[in-house]
């Protein structure tokens, strides 16, 4: 169930197993989610040690995909919370946007994953005006999206959930920021 990350975890482990059985080159998106509920219920070492085994595997391959940026977003929340790094984090975290932006436009979800993660610390920070332009810029961007209407919220079907639910996410930061 959502947010039971202990259960998330395990059931990670055993995908792990047959992942490197069936098809080892699937093993990063795995590694990738084992992170987040790693970092969730605070494991930030045993995440770091994982996302630095996907970063080798991406390293060996020289490929870029949704798994990277995926992994790299939990690298930069690592140079945060356990690293104490914000000139670190700040620096890969606005690249991955602009990978994003570039690379994935399609991508709105881990586009607004790495802008929250921004928002959140900027605002931590009391850089609340900074906090509101990227707000507004990641809610501008979504709703250039094609498909995207802010002012009847007509989406369809298969854009629906992610894009209504990423607006929702920025516009409950928005109001938290005014």
């Amino acid at each position: 169930s959502l947010g039971n990350h202990e259960h998330a975890i395990a059931t990670f482990n055993e995908c792990l197993v047959l992942k490197n059985r069936s098809d080892p080159d699937g093993t990063p998106m795995v590694l990738t989610n084992l992170s987040i509920s790693l970092i969730e219920i605070g494991l930030l070492k045993e995440a770091d040690s994982i996302l630095a085994e996907v970063s080798r595997y991406f390293e060996e391959s020289g490929s870029i995909d949704r798994v990277w940026i995926q992994a790299s977003i939990n690298r930069s929340d690592l140079l945060l919370r356990l690293h104490k790094d914000t000139v670190g984090f700040y620096r890969e975290i606005g690249q991955l946007r602009e990978i994003i932006k570039t690379g994935f436009p399609e991508s709105v979800d881990l586009m607004t994953t790495a802008s929250l993660m921004e928002i959140r610390t900027l605002r931590s920070q009391s850089r609340l005006r900074e906090a509101m332009e990227i707000t507004a810029a990641s809610l501008a961007s979504i709703s250039l999206t094609k498909a995207f209407k802010t002012d009847v919220f007509d989406l369809p079907v298969d854009f629906q959930t992610t894009m209504s639910d990423e607006y929702i996410k920025l516009m409950d930061m928005r109001s938290s920021l005014l």
